[in-house]
């Protein structure tokens, strides 16, 4: 995207004035005349409702009475430290800047607000309180060096993918092997290997013949399963296959979830580019394919700019959940969790690699309109609304499943699209502190004396996820979480991450920032088996029972190749 059409869609001065109203770090200091919640936050819900860990100090929502006085403590490691309060809105605001350096790092912080003086006839309760743990900061220089060079380790992680067992058995067979079960995710996992084999090919040319060939393999695969001519979702690769014995394939059959076959459409237009020269009528037929998925895109588009996140394949129409025991599908607090809208990166970036490849306009037009709806003010740059949307789990209502996946990868696009631009690099670098704050892990979350969070500590912590925070003492790290939903570290979220900070490094020039990319790409290299076979969850011995994921491992090679020769 040029410069100016991308200050077409997304003013930079809006962007950094509505990414400052609604980041958790506070802008204003408690005074006696406390601001209004519109000065805090543009009058909106807190997005951190439900969050459990805070590098930077929150400002917290409590649902208390009315009242003419409140008081507001913290109290951590035995000691209790009074508060000021910001705002009363949904309840009073309480800002724990004024104390925040007072508080250890790993300490686990109780906040208690209570109204004095209640209002009668208030159905509120009197006391309200959260719980959670302030993570460690980054400590520069106090992280293990890789135990060997990005550009190795990069290598090993491909050659394991390439000749894995399941891998090995499609290209001699022609189908998909039914022993990985990652199987039933065509359009995420095919898409990926299709981006992979270019890098591998030139990485290995002497097996160029072969990565070219399952290459075409991979996409003449995922052509033969899209949805055929004239149905309401024609030409779109699926989002789930049966027959590899997956549960979350057989709960959300039918249904396709609008990221992935954007990815498809991408992988194809890029096969279309880097077979040329090895295969002109196949790649006219990949060009020609991904823009039939183009296609379709360009029909669902909304008014918005964006498409609901999972659609019927029968209907083109927001499908009814289906039963499971997550309540979280049904409707919640008023929303409708089937209608909502998915954070278009994917397609953006789909749209943007047919324009560069064709040049026609209705696709320029197609991706300007998904940036504008990032900061709209019911888009994800207005509202924090970073919703974990992701196949293999449920639609959830507004903050209860935040993800960095989104953040990052647009906060990383939107700095490759307008250079130099430091309204944008303001922004983006809010917009990192959002992630810093609830995703990466600089040391694992424990407290000096081994304590680590519970929902009984911390009811906000949903059950769902839980599990894993209690598996904080064998995470590796320094690592990046992906999701509430999956909140662990994951070995492709800490590369998407490094590749952000690498990006912010080079627009504003922060040593800090470069530093943080060097720690979390030597912590990928450190967590690579001899095998390369990269652990997708860094907690222990999660990897032993369960299926490392192919994208994850493909990602997180291809980030540690591009950031080789900057660290």
């Amino acid at each position: 995207m040029s410069k100016r059409s991308l200050t077409t869609v997304l003013a930079s001065a809006a962007i950094a004035a509505i990414t400052a109203s609604c980041l958790n770090v506070s802008v204003h200091a408690a005074t006696k005349k406390p601001d209004s919640p519109a000065a805090v936050t543009g009058g909106r819900q807190l997005w951190n409702g439900y969050s459990v860990f805070f590098q930077h100090p929150p400002i917290l929502e409590f649902k208390v009475a009315e009242a003419a006085e409140y008081k507001a403590t913290a109290t951590f490691d035995g000691k209790t430290l009074e508060l000021g309060f910001l705002s009363h809105h949904n309840g009073p605001r309480v800002d724990l800047t004024p104390i925040w350096d007072k508080i250890p790092a790993n300490s686990i912080v109780k906040v208690e607000c209570t109204a004095l003086g209640k209002a009668k006839n208030s159905k509120l309760k009197e006391t309200d309180s959260r719980t959670f743990m302030k993570t460690a900061p980054f400590r520069a220089g106090s992280y293990p060096p890789p135990k060997e060079d990005y550009t190795r380790a990069a290598l090993r992680i491909y050659d394991y993918v390439f000749d894995s067992p399941a891998l090995k058995a499609f290209r001699e067979t022609g189908k998909p092997d039914k022993s990985y079960k990652k199987n039933c995710y065509p359009s995420k996992m095919y898409s990926s290997l299709i981006l992979m084999c270019e890098r591998y090919a030139a990485a290995r040319p002497e097996r160029r013949r072969e990565v070219l060939d399952f290459a075409y393999l991979l996409a003449d695969y995922l052509i033969s399963i899209a949805q055929p001519a004239g149905t309401p979702l024609e030409y779109l690769p699926p989002t789930y296959a049966l027959g590899f014995g997956h549960p979350v394939a057989k709960q959300y059959a039918g249904q396709t979830m609008m990221h992935y076959p954007a990815q498809a459409g991408t992988a194809l237009a890029a096969l279309a580019r880097y077979s040329k020269g090895d295969s002109p009528e196949r790649s006219a037929k990949y060009l020609d394919f991904a823009e039939k998925i183009a296609g379709t895109f360009l029909r669902l588009q909304g008014e918005d700019g964006t498409w609901y996140a999972r659609l019927s394949e029968k209907t083109g129409l927001p499908d009814v959940m289906k039963n499971t025991e997550d309540v979280r599908v049904r409707k919640a607090g008023g929303v409708d969790v089937t209608r909502n809208r998915a954070i278009p990166l994917s397609m953006i970036k789909m749209f943007e690699s047919l324009y560069a490849l064709t040049g026609k306009a209705e696709y320029r037009k197609a991706a300007d309109k998904a940036a504008a709806y990032m900061e709209r003010p019911d888009g994800p740059l207005s509202t924090y609304n970073w919703e974990g949307q992701f196949e293999d789990g449920p639609p959830t209502p507004p903050y209860m499943n935040l993800t960095m996946n989104f953040p990052c990868g647009y906060a990383t696009w939107r700095l490759a699209r307008s250079p130099g631009d430091k309204a944008v690099v303001k922004s983006m670098r809010k917009l990192l502190s959002f992630i810093e704050d609830q995703f990466v892990v600089w040391e694992r979350p424990v407290t000096a004396d081994g304590k680590y969070l519970t929902r009984n500590d911390c009811p906000q912590m949903d059950e769902n996820w839980a599990w894993r925070v209690l598996t904080a003492p064998e995470w590796h790290v320094p690592g990046v979480m992906e999701q509430f939903d999956c909140y662990n570290p994951i070995d492709c979220h800490t590369a998407k991450t490094a590749k952000l900070y690498m990006a912010l490094y080079k627009a504003c020039g922060e040593k800090e920032y470069r530093e943080k990319a060097k720690a979390l790409c030597d912590s990928i290299v450190n967590a690579t088996p001899d095998d390369g076979n990269m652990p997708t969850h860094w907690m222990g011995k999660y990897g032993e029972k369960w299926e490392n994921w192919y994208n994850c491992m493909i990602e997180t090679a291809m980030t540690l190749e591009e950031l080789a020769k900057d660290l």
